[in-house]
């Protein structure tokens, strides 16, 4: 499973509550234990670069075999991954939205005039305490 990226190459972190690069576990939750590999493609003028994971090593270049550390086996992994994209599209579909953007994300964002990461940092009652002094 690729997914295409232009520009500079991240490092995708598919192993945590908020994984990065959420669209190719969910690609692997639809087509099952048919996937064998997860990689971003990172096309530039200069290279193509793969950056993943996969069932066992030489499956893409530069593509190593999932760590033991992480994971006994490639299914055992799958079926983690499947679980978390079920928790993540559950807690969508229930409309769970909590304020909570990954770190840097801040940094790249261009929606600033509807931002809500400020609005949780002060109580409600603190922003109506100019309105009773009026």
């Amino acid at each position: 499973m690729l997914d295409y990226k232009s520009g500079r190459p991240g490092s995708p972190d598919w192993y945590g509550e908020r994984p990065t690069h959420p669209q190719l576990l969910a690609y692997l939750t639809a087509l099952g234990s048919d996937v064998v590999a997860l990689a971003t493609v990172n096309v530039t003028a200069r290279e193509v670069r793969f950056t993943g994971v996969a069932a066992s090593d030489a499956l893409l270049p530069r593509v190593k075999a999932l760590p033991g550390s992480v994971a006994p086996d490639w299914s055992t992994q799958q079926r983690s991954w499947e679980a978390l994209i079920e928790r993540l599209i559950r807690a969508f579909l229930l409309g769970e939205a909590q304020v909570d953007p990954a770190p840097g994300a801040c940094e790249f964002c261009h929606v600033t005039d509807i931002c809500r990461i400020g609005a949780h940092l002060a109580p409600e009652a603190a922003r109506h305490a100019d309105d009773a002094d009026e």
